[in-house]
């Protein structure tokens, strides 16, 4: 079984990859790392609506999946990023969870449910790990409790509440959000995991670094270099 998994862990990552390079495919101005995305793309009203920014502040958005191993692979970095701007209210980060098929919607509720609730990232953390190297992505309520539990009985000073939490995940909102998620990615004509897009603009694919802190290197090079025009400000001719 475990030889199973790791083949279709290796068949996924060949997918990602695969699916990643036709990112760039319909964007304007390109590189090797990075691109602009369609004025059409960038003026969809779901775009719009999911990506709202606040004046005068950065947003950096990632796309992935806990059974995306290059997710898992990059996760650190995107920890330490997340680390480094905690004390900084002009960065924006948000998370989505993408659902490729209905059997990982439960996934996605999970990572949805742990992102309302706010529990720290050693749990986050942790459910990656699991989902990658001990259980598959097709989760079902048994196998939540069971992850709660089993963290739980190695964080006893760090416990997380499991009635709340299956609570939460049940609730409407956490449905509601999946499908948000979904439909944003679509609207976004993104076809793979993992990919970050920088202030609703530039879309920017791991796959075309060699160093996973490359990654933020060109996401924060992209997300200072241009202001993010505000409704109430008048634009420069």
């Amino acid at each position: 079984m475990e030889h199973v998994q790791k083949i279709s862990n290796f068949f996924f990552l060949f997918l990602v990859f695969i699916n990643t390079s036709s990112l760039f495919a319909n964007t304007n101005k390109t590189t090797q790392q990075y691109a602009e995305l369609p004025i059409s793309v960038q003026n969809n009203y779901l775009v719009k609506e999911q990506l709202k920014q606040d004046c005068n502040k950065i947003q950096v958005v990632e796309f992935f999946s806990y059974a995306c191993p290059a997710c898992y692979k990059i996760e650190p970095e995107v920890q330490q990023f997340k680390d480094s701007i905690k004390n900084n209210d002009n960065i924006i980060f948000k998370k989505f969870p993408v659902v490729f098929h209905e059997a990982w919607k439960n996934s996605a509720k999970l990572f949805l449910t742990i992102d309302k609730l706010n529990i720290n990232d050693k749990f986050q953390s942790y459910v990656f790990n699991v989902i990658q190297n001990d259980i598959s992505n097709n989760l079902t309520e048994y196998d939540i409790r069971k992850i709660i539990d089993n963290f739980n009985q190695k964080n006893p000073n760090n416990k997380i509440n499991g009635k709340e939490f299956i609570k939460v995940f049940n609730l409407n909102i956490i449905n509601r959000d999946v499908k948000n998620a979904m439909r944003l990615f679509y609207a976004l004509n993104l076809t793979g995991t993992p990919v970050f897009i920088v202030n609703a603009k530039y879309i920017v694919s791991p796959q075309y670094f060699k160093k996973a802190a490359d990654i933020f290197k060109t996401i924060n090079k992209l997300a200072s270099s241009g202001k993010i025009i505000c409704s109430n400000e008048k634009k420069d001719y």
